[in-house]
């Protein structure tokens, strides 16, 4: 299978099984989630719980309600200078510590999904 056979058929997979790649998706993300909240600044508490899953098809994203979440994962200068570490501080460096296991979350979660497809050999 081509790469182009393949992205056709990631596309129909997300057709037929929406409410799967959601769930998993969004079960991948929890742990990212909880790691950066965790380790985020707690003057408020806002920030730290600000963060969610907004998924999207076959794309997911962690976003902030936070209006200065931005400044605090990736500001350098003024008011988010006293954020402590360089950036990106919470978020990415959570994703980069965790891949293997959202990995191994999205294979298991979309395991009937990978095997109608017939694209998983034991």
């Amino acid at each position: 299978m081509g790469l182009d056979q393949f992205r056709a058929a990631l596309r129909a997979a997300a057709g037929q099984y929406p409410k799967q790649l959601t769930g998993a998706l969004k079960r991948a993300e929890g742990p990212i989630i909880a790691r950066a909240s965790s380790r985020m600044p707690r003057r408020s508490g806002r920030l730290a719980s600000s963060l969610s899953t907004s998924v999207r098809g076959s794309r997911s994203e962690i976003v902030s309600r936070a209006p200065y979440a931005g400044g605090a994962e990736w500001g350098r200068r003024g008011k988010w200078s006293g954020f402590s570490g360089s950036t990106p501080r919470y978020v990415w460096p959570a994703v980069e510590s965790q891949q293997q296991q959202i990995a191994d979350t999205l294979a298991q979660e979309l395991r009937q999904v990978i095997e109608a497809f017939g694209w998983f050999h034991a």
